[in-house]
């Protein structure tokens, strides 16, 4: 990989907001941007093909050891890190992702969509996001299957995305749910909003996250989040939701029952919460690391 990436510019610092990089030739400092190692640590959630997963874990090693700096979004993604490359780990820090301000702000919702869906369909759960095996998705289907033979009245689910990539499996286990489930597509931020808002909870039993943004997303509003108990989530969700282990069905189908008898208590604490993860408070935080980059 000695030319990779040639960059020949006269510049101080170069930044590297998405993965971390390696740019042969450029003399600057350079800081380097980690969300998470999950298509290096399970294949499976990946989907490059080897050359591309041996290319990019390549070009990891690469930009973790060259950079000057390697900014991880939570303390999982930089203790995963460590583990895999510890003779770096003093370059490593963390800075939490943020989220819009208009997330807090009520006048950004559009909220007739959500009322509308009510209205012909009843009360429902929201799932939303790219649409992979790493969402876990399947165990969240079966375990809604299991407890809907036993109360056909439980609340519906609302799963807004689609498929990364083909996932026949997924859409089979929809079908057979096609009476508890419905779907729709990518939605736009304010309506989003409002599905959220008016939602009962949140579920999100994910196999892997190196942050969980859908996590603080629904504390901005008030909600009650159903979420696993590994990588980042525990450390983002704190104890401001249920958490469940999302390999186990069973685990899964009690956080849901749990989660049907526990309405929406602590609304206002987790929008307190929520108040920490802010796009200013981390675009702060970065440039306090840019200044101590450049000052060395």
């Amino acid at each position: 990989l000695k030319f990779y990436n040639y960059l020949n510019i006269n510049a101080d610092i170069c930044i590297s907001p998405g993965n971390p990089d390696y740019f042969a030739g450029f003399k600057g400092k350079q800081i380097n941007f980690l969300a998470d190692l999950s298509s290096i640590r399970n294949e499976k959630f990946s989907s490059l093909n080897r050359y591309g997963k041996k290319i990019q874990k390549n070009i990891l090693k690469f930009g973790v050891k060259y950079a000057d700096k390697t900014i991880c979004i939570s303390n999982f993604t930089k203790n995963d890190l460590s583990e895999l490359y510890p003779e770096y780990k003093k370059k490593y820090t963390v800075v939490y992702n943020g989220i819009s301000d208009y997330w807090f702000d009520d006048k950004y919702i559009n909220n007739k969509p959500a009322l509308d869906l009510k209205n012909k369909y009843g009360e429902y759960y929201i799932w939303w996001g790219a649409i992979s095996p790493r969402k876990n998705l399947i165990r969240l289907l079966k375990a809604y299957k299991n407890i809907i033979s036993e109360n056909p009245s439980f609340p519906n689910l609302l799963i807004a995305g689609k498929p990364v990539f083909p996932y026949p499996e997924f859409e089979k286990t929809v079908k057979e749910l096609s009476q508890k489930v419905i779907r729709l597509p990518f939605q736009e931020f304010k309506t989003l909003k409002g599905y959220i808002k008016e939602s009962n909870a949140v579920l999100f039993p994910s196999l892997y996250e190196g942050f969980g943004l859908p996590v603080i997303e629904a504390y901005a509003l008030g909600k009650n989040v159903l979420f696993s108990d590994i990588t980042s989530l525990p450390e983002i969700g704190k104890n401001f939701g249920i958490k469940i282990n999302p390999s186990d069905i069973n685990s899964i189908l009690s956080g849901l029952i749990e989660l049907n008898k526990n309405k929406n208590n602590f609304a206002k604490e987790r929008q307190l919460y929520a108040k920490n993860f802010t796009y200013i408070k981390a675009a702060e935080q970065i440039s306090d690391i840019t200044d101590s980059v450049y000052a060395k």
